[in-house]
């Protein structure tokens, strides 16, 4: 976000941006893009479990993304087990797969790539991030995405993407824009 208000990489962080009030108060974000939930998968001889709740032991290890929000939701709500966190998600998915880790949680559509999503927690929207300052450019991609969307065109790229049932959530306001921005 500082790399995107600065005004020196980018006009605007597109991928994979969870919507928070927290950010909200530094950046304005798009509608929603997409809704993901976070999930949980096990390692070799992992418990199986049918609530994230049941993490929340000792000698239980999760790895997760650092500073994402099943990093976030582990050290609020899994205080009693082992968090590590780790740079990438692919540092996670190692540690998984080598036993440095029990369990891995992350966003559910991406676990499903590595193993078998126990639960699933957080429902979240994504949404593209820009300075505050940039209302033109927020009202453009609000209506690119509302026309993706209405066309029916979002659905075959879910489709052919996803394997679950597409949820988006309709967040917009009385604020958002419906048509493009006059040049």
């Amino acid at each position: 976000i500082s790399n995107l208000n600065a005004g020196e990489m980018c006009d605007v962080i597109i991928s994979a941006m969870t919507k928070t009030e927290k950010r909200d108060l530094e950046v304005d974000f798009t509608s929603a893009y997409y809704t993901s939930t976070q999930g949980v998968i096990g390692g070799t001889g992992a418990a199986s479990i049918t609530d994230v709740s049941e993490l929340n032991a000792a000698g239980v290890t999760i790895g997760v993304q650092s500073g994402t929000t099943s990093d976030l939701y582990a050290a609020e709500n899994l205080g009693m087990a082992e968090i590590k966190p780790f740079d990438n998600f692919p540092l996670v998915i190692a540690a998984l797969e080598s036993g440095d880790v029990q369990y891995a949680m992350g966003d559910a559509p991406v676990l499903e790539l590595s193993g078998t999503v126990m639960d699933t927690f957080s429902d979240e929207n994504f949404g593209f991030a820009v300075r505050e300052d940039s209302s033109e450019l927020l009202d453009a991609l609000n209506v690119a995405i509302a026309a993706v969307v209405a066309s029916g065109e979002y659905d075959v790229i879910y489709g052919n993407s996803f394997s679950d049932t597409n949820r988006l959530a309709d967040d917009k306001t009385n604020d958002t824009a419906t048509t493009y921005p006059e040049a």
